[in-house]
């Protein structure tokens, strides 16, 4: 029981954090599947999580969505999804990468670590907080993001760095970025699932439900409030968690079921 309440609680902060920071849902709901599934499959459930509550997402904010930002952004962001997603099913391999005394750390453990804890310092240290880039760099900015989306479900935080120069409200940021979102999502999912060809549904439908409806929830509370919050603190803390979380990976004290 207390697996659906840790998942319901953190689907519903993950949701709520997308309206306000660079965190989003899959950043923190990924270590919390990953503690009842193998890191694959972790990846796959938290996307599709994702692209569901996106959608939903998606009808709330609707109206903010720059769709001449979205067509220059996101076609090369599906297309490095598919990459990226690609890349993560080659790395599936239960052979060890290195060994840290007796305990085993494989590829996709270290690599994922890697990507949390450069994802986690975004919102940590003072010069990644501050980083933008330029207008002209959009393209770049999708291929990167969308790499990032496929491999592991990262894009919020790098997403944000390319859009801040393009004179987007804060509305239009949530909104377009909700949109281009769901692009890589659906391209990823395609290639996940085909790397996870033996994952029974019946194994996950419970957990999908819990976190979706938590989800939903959050995005609701967060679409409420949009205008008037700002969670600075939440931010550092969960950073902090993902901190530990991604070393521990890296380490061999972590490990999927």
């Amino acid at each position: 029981m207390y697996e659906f309440v840790l998942v319901a609680a953190i689907s519903c902060l993950g949701a709520l954090l997308t309206f306000f920071s660079g965190f989003g849902l899959g950043t923190i709901l990924l270590p919390v599947f990953a503690i009842f599934f193998p890191l694959p499959q972790a990846v796959l459930l938290t996307a599709i999580v994702h692209l569901l509550n996106n959608i939903f997402k998606g009808f709330l904010i609707y109206k903010h969505i720059r769709k001449d930002v979205v067509l220059k952004f996101g076609i090369l962001a599906i297309i490095f999804a598919l990459f990226g997603a690609y890349c993560l099913g080659r790395m599936q391999t239960n052979a060890p990468l290195y060994m840290i005394q007796e305990r085993g750390v494989n590829l996709i453990s270290f690599v994922l670590g890697i990507i949390i804890l450069f994802f986690a310092l975004f919102e940590v240290i003072p010069f990644f907080q501050k980083l933008v880039f330029p207008p002209s760099m959009i393209y770049i900015g999708g291929a990167i993001t969308g790499f990032f989306g496929g491999l592991s479900g990262h894009q919020g935080a790098l997403r944000s760095a390319f859009f801040l120069r393009l004179g987007l409200t804060k509305e239009q940021l949530v909104g377009t970025g909700t949109a281009i979102a769901i692009l890589i999502d659906v391209s990823r999912i395609s290639v996940y699932f085909k790397s996870a060809a033996n994952f029974s549904i019946a194994e996950i439908q419970n957990y999908l439900i819990v976190a979706v409806v938590s989800a939903f929830v959050g995005s609701f509370l967060g679409n409420q409030f949009l205008k008037k919050i700002t969670i600075p603190v939440v931010q550092k803390i969960i950073a902090l968690c993902l901190l530990f979380y991604s070393i521990s990976l890296m380490l061999g004290y972590v490990q999927s079921k």
